[in-house]
């Protein structure tokens, strides 16, 4: 885009709708447009506008402050997901600590039962008494005891 006049080689700073496609002018030649004949109307727009410096710093004291408000919710965002994680961590301990405990105690009574050949009457306990005289019981009191367990440690 070169201005309207020939040989000028000034900084374009106006466009004039008179024409289709629009006629360029420099600074220097605008008013010497404005004069020339036209079938339409001359309606030059400044080709840049110089913002105001009020504006701009009103403009730019507005982005500032919200920057920092973004990076205070970023920060808040990143304490808030840290302290969830980390009370999450210590219920999932808690939780692992239980099951392995009852791992550990059904493992035990899994190897008493295996153990037992026969019960003689000096050492009897309920467990063994139960085993022999209602395994169905004994073994719905362990599940029992499950059930109770993982409602316990329900996250």
């Amino acid at each position: 885009m070169k201005c309207w006049k020939d040989q000028c080689e000034n900084k374009l700073e106006f466009t004039c709708s008179c024409t289709n496609p629009p006629t360029y002018s420099c600074d220097e030649h605008i008013v010497a447009h404005m004069k020339t004949a036209s079938n339409s109307r001359h309606l030059p727009d400044p080709l840049t506008i110089s913002p105001n410096p009020e504006t701009k710093r009103a403009l730019i004291d507005c982005l500032h402050k919200s920057l920092s408000n973004l990076y205070e919710l970023r920060r808040k965002t990143v304490l808030d997901f840290s302290m969830q994680i980390k009370q999450i961590n210590e219920k999932m301990k808690i939780a692992l600590e239980s099951f392995d405990d009852s791992i550990k105690n059904q493992r035990k009574i899994i190897s008493q039962i295996k153990t037992i050949k026969v019960i003689s009457n000096g050492s009897k306990t309920e467990i063994d008494e139960m085993l022999v005289s209602e395994p169905e019981i004994a073994i719905k009191l362990l599940k029992d005891s499950f059930d109770i367990f993982i409602d316990q440690t329900s996250l």
